[in-house]
């Protein structure tokens, strides 16, 4: 059975995120196609605290961004700017998006894709 948890106010801007067993975590990149250089937030539940690491790559496997953050058990988001590591606006294009979680006994990687139309 599929569960879900609804993340914002329960209007347009809210986001639904698959909940899956315990021994995992969940994340979804918002908006997925991200239009005039409008920020991406990957939003991730966690069930307990663990380092989380987002990293953004071309399609020919170049690192355009990363960044690792503390994350608690619970929701966590952060948040992409569609630019470089260098504070460079990104090409119009296809990115793909790596989270790794380690944490105590969580530890764990999620990939996704992510589109930026200038």
């Amino acid at each position: 059975m599929l569960r879900v948890a609804v993340l914002g106010s329960g209007n347009e801007d809210s986001t639904v995120v698959p909940v899956q067993d315990e021994n995992t975590f969940s994340v979804v990149a918002a908006p997925n196609i991200s239009k005039g250089g409008e920020t991406v937030h990957f939003r991730m539940v966690l069930r307990e605290s663990a380092e989380v690491r987002l990293s953004i790559y071309s399609l020919l496997g170049e690192k355009i961004y990363s960044t690792t953050i503390e994350g608690q058990a619970g929701l966590n988001i952060s948040n992409w700017e569609t630019q470089s590591q260098g504070n460079q606006p990104v090409a119009s294009g296809l990115y793909i998006y790596l989270v790794e979680v380690d944490g105590d006994t969580l530890k764990e990687r999620r990939q996704g894709k992510v589109v930026v139309i200038r």
